[in-house]
C-alpha cells in the first residue's frame, strides 16, 4: 500500500536525525531489501521548517521497523492513499 509519510524532527534532534541518516545510507539498507519502507518519490523537507514529506510504499511490518529505527528522534505519520479510480469506483458502487 502506498502512504504520504510525513515526518517532524524537533531542531535540538537534527544533529542524532543527520548522523543516524547517515549511518542508515552508508550501510546500505536505504531502499534496499524488505525490511524497511520504500520511498518512491525523493525525500522533501518542507522550507523553513523541520518537517519532511515522501510517498512511501509499505507493509504494516516494515511501518513498525521504520517506526522502531526513527521514532526515537522524530514523529512520524503515515496516511494510506487511494488511487483516484478505484475511490470513485468504489463511491460509485456503493452510492447507486
Amino acid at each position: 500500500m502506498k502512504y504520504l509519510v510525513i515526518w517532524e524532527v524537533k531542531p535540538e534532534d537534527m544533529g542524532k536525525v543527520t548522523e543516524k541518516w547517515r549511518e542508515f545510507t552508508e550501510s546500505g539498507q536505504l531502499g534496499k531489501g524488505e525490511k524497511f519502507s520504500k520511498s518512491i518519490t525523493d525525500l522533501y523537507y518542507m522550507a523553513g521548517q523541520y518537517k519532511g514529506v515522501a510517498i512511501n510504499e509499505a507493509t504494516p511490518e516494515q511501518i513498525a521497523n521504520d517506526m522502531a529505527l526513527w521514532g526515537d528522534c522524530m514523529k512520524m505519520e503515515y496516511i494510506p492513499l487511494v488511487e483516484v479510480d478505484k475511490f470513485h469506483a468504489a463511491y460509485s458502487e456503493l452510492n447507486e
